[in-house]
């Protein structure tokens, strides 16, 4: 079995500095100068694979996060031209099949959900070696007095304010909640928040007691959550409504809005019919500070992007995935899975995405911005199928638009995962 961080070097060599206090956990003592640092990771020889990757851009820098699946291992690199990927961690949980991944001006953090249903995150900070990362132990908070324990689920997603505070947003698998994990490597236990408990709902315009009571599955699923001058801010699916939601945590209280229910009225008779959508949300802020939401409507099949002016959001198509086949007749896929959104230095909002019908990954991007009139416009990124899964978009203006996607390759044995990067002046 792969040792998570390598074996923690000895302190005690003849002759060498010891470090005292002693390292904590997730630190080795370099010997040389009596100092905690995080220890050294394994390179990876072979081609990476790209289960669930994650990307994060700080200025020229690419930092990436994936799942092998044939070794069960978590895998965290850098990329210039290609990925040098290292070996992070073994992934106890069989069917482990989700990362998350964050970036700070300082510090990239990756997250998981071990065997027991408790999150791992490891650090790596920007000026360490590309190749030390930190383990830190089992997020736990039933340890504190008046606090509760959790179950985690593979619905989950991270990020790091600018305090260097990281928060973990997850879909309790037994409370059927919206749940929050913040905490610092090195400042004491994490504390955890209950933010949307479906047992507590006062709003029950979108969605009926009823309704949620048979549906029995509760909200806070493909959770997408950023932080923005001092406020926290997480889209997510509720199940049992169908419906997208968003909760801010501003002024130190957290709120929750319904955003989008999906229902519509149908041509024939009129009758409103309850849809399903919000899934996949990807949250970004603009230049003005507005929020902004791409999501898949999954009764229509559609791609969708809602843009907060004001405190209302407005809703708009950005693909509605229709297709015109060299016959010239209209099919209809099911496009917007893995929505990724950004906005350029032009505030132009890109998503990337998958066209669930034809396995291929997608690219749409708005002509003007925002607060302009303009439509949307759509590519296909990579013709080569199976791909776009986990599609992972990032930007920046030395880089420009950057996509990182995995890729099924066939074999022998059954399908292959690889590791896809694609840099703005492939597409």
């Amino acid at each position: 079995m792969l040792v998570a961080l390598a074996v923690l070097a000895s302190c005690d060599r003849t002759g060498a500095t010891a470090c005292d206090p002693a390292c904590e956990a997730g630190l080795v003592c370099d010997t040389d100068d009596g100092e905690c640092i995080p220890p050294r990771i394994e390179p990876l020889e072979e081609t990476p694979a790209g289960r669930s990757v994650r990307l994060g851009i700080i200025d020229d820098q690419t930092f990436l996060a994936a799942i092998d699946p044939a070794d069960g291992q978590v895998l965290v690199g850098t990329a210039d031209e290609e990925p040098t990927m290292y070996a992070l961690a073994d992934i106890t949980r069989p069917l482990g099949r989700k990362l998350a991944l964050a970036t700070s001006a300082s510090t990239v953090a990756v997250a998981w959900l071990e065997q027991d249903r408790k999150y791992r995150v490891a650090i790596h900070q920007l000026d360490d070696a590309a190749d030390r990362w930190r383990l830190l132990p089992p997020i736990t908070s039933g340890s504190q007095a008046g606090s509760q324990d959790y179950r985690g689920s593979e619905h989950f997603d991270l990020t790091i304010d600018t305090t260097g505070r990281i928060h973990l947003a997850f879909h309790d698998a037994q409370a059927r909640s919206l749940n929050v994990l913040s905490g610092q490597a090195d400042a004491g236990p994490w504390t955890m928040a209950v933010v949307d408990d479906p047992s507590e709902q006062s709003d029950l315009a979108a969605c009926s007691e009823q309704r949620r009571r048979l549906s029995g599955q509760g909200l806070g699923y493909h959770p997408d959550v950023i932080t923005s001058a001092g406020s926290t801010f997480i889209a997510y699916h509720d199940k049992d409504c169908g419906d997208l939601r968003l909760a801010s945590r501003i002024d130190g209280a957290w709120t929750t809005t319904v955003v989008d229910t999906g229902d519509f009225e149908r041509e024939d008779d009129l009758e409103l019919t309850s849809g399903v959508t919000g899934k996949f949300p990807s949250l970004a802020i603009d230049r003005s500070g507005n929020l902004a939401i791409a999501y898949q409507d999954d009764t229509r099949g559609q791609l969708l992007l809602a843009y907060s002016r004001e405190g209302q959001f407005t809703i708009e198509v950005a693909d509605p995935g229709f297709e015109v086949d060299e016959f010239g007749r209209k099919r209809k896929h099911l496009v917007g899975g893995f929505a990724s959104l950004v906005f350029d230095d032009r505030d132009i909002p890109w998503i990337a995405y998958i066209d669930a019908t034809t396995a291929r990954l997608r690219l749409a991007h708005r002509r003007r911005t925002l607060d302009l009139d303009g439509t949307w416009a759509q590519q296909t990124v990579d013709g080569r199928p199976p791909t776009g899964f986990s599609a992972s978009l990032g930007f920046s203006t030395s880089l420009g638009l950057t996509i990182a996607t995995e890729q099924l390759r066939p074999r022998r044995d059954g399908l292959e995962s690889r590791l896809d990067l694609l840099r703005e002046e492939e597409f």
